[in-house]
């Protein structure tokens, strides 16, 4: 059971602290993903990444919101992409990089990797 010491506490570091939730972040495996086109390699990629971020940042506002206490980023974390991306050649990585890039853009997300 939480002592009235410690809620004061706590609405102390709120108030004087600005007490904040640095990051969240989201893991995502995207090992399933890997195909020998690039074309459907990032389409799964990107079909991938909405799916599982669709309410991400949506989500750490509500938490944020309702207890006071802001997410300051939210991030997406992706399986190492050189492994997921192994059968493409220089432009098919290029075209995964930009795919990564409108992925967290439409996610709302600050930083994908």
């Amino acid at each position: 059971m939480l002592h009235p010491r410690e809620i004061l506490s706590t609405i102390d570091m709120l108030r004087h602290e600005h007490l904040d939730v640095r990051t969240v972040t989201l893991g995502i495996n995207l090992f399933d993903c890997a195909r020998q086109d690039p074309v459907r390699a990032c389409a799964a990629i990107r079909r991938k990444i909405l799916d599982k971020a669709r309410h991400l940042v949506a989500v750490c506002d509500e938490v944020g919101d309702k207890y006071g206490i802001p997410v300051v980023n939210k991030r997406i974390a992706v399986s190492p992409i050189a492994a997921v991306a192994a059968p493409l050649d220089a432009d098919g990585m290029r075209r995964v990089a930009q795919t990564l890039d409108e992925a967290a853009e439409a996610s709302r997300v600050d930083f994908i990797g």
